[in-house]
């Protein structure tokens, strides 16, 4: 039997699946209005699973935003997205 826990994070992966789909189409084909909505919505579908398994301790958001932290702190180091502006 899958639990409602299961669900969840099987859920969150396929969502992560279609916010992963979605960026790939704005790579390839642009960022026209209706690509940017559609990745704001599949963003969002992830947002909403998380916010579930927040509210049932499966994760704590506090963990999570500290990890977000770190996360940034890497990018600033490992990528170009914190350097010149010009280039979204």
């Amino acid at each position: 039997m899958i639990t409602k826990q299961d669900e969840a994070l099987i859920c969150l992966a396929e969502e992560c699946g279609e916010l992963i789909k979605e960026c790939m189409k704005i790579i390839r084909f642009g960022d026209s209005s209706e690509a940017i909505a559609r990745l704001e919505q599949e963003a969002g579908d992830v947002l909403c699973l998380m916010g579930w398994l927040q509210k049932t301790g499966v994760i704590d958001f506090d963990k999570v935003e500290q990890a977000s932290i770190q996360k940034e702190k890497k990018l600033h180091i490992y990528s170009n997205l914190y350097g010149d502006t010009s280039d979204r």
